[in-house]
């Protein structure tokens, strides 16, 4: 084959293999989303309970297994607290919701941040900022 029917058809294998891979993460296909709820319940001075809303495209088939997590941080009007907890998410382009454990602490009742991240084929977060939540 000559070197200038080559290169044409590289770049047509390309722009191919592009389309085919904006089409599989973009298509038609929300990316990841997540959302915490805008309170929490304190479980103990060590837990705190907050609904979140995600979610995922699959990586490796019609549904397959996420990953998550969920951090709170509280400490402008109280004494300095965090906590950190990690979760599955099903990862099949559908919504989801689930109560997460956030290990930590000592926590106490009132204004606190949420911070969220989930992951599957692409990842999302609540932002960088995370979101105020009330801690109940």
């Amino acid at each position: 084959m000559r070197l200038r029917y080559v290169l044409p058809l590289t770049l047509l294998a390309a722009l191919l293999a592009v389309s085919a891979a904006a089409g599989a993460i973009g298509g038609g296909n929300t990316p990841a989303s997540i959302k915490t709820a805008g309170h929490a319940t304190l479980v103990d001075p060590a837990d705190v309970a907050i609904n979140v809303t995600y979610s995922c495209l699959s990586f490796t088939g019609p549904g397959s297994i996420g990953n998550g997590f969920v951090s709170i941080t509280e400490g402008q009007d109280t004494t300095p607290a965090s906590g950190f907890s990690q979760f599955m998410a099903i990862c099949d382009d559908s919504s989801h919701s689930t109560t997460v454990i956030v290990h930590g602490g000592p926590f106490t009742p009132g204004t606190a941040a949420a911070f969220a991240n989930v992951c599957g084929l692409t990842c999302a977060s609540n932002g960088l900022a995370g979101q105020e939540i009330t801690i109940r």
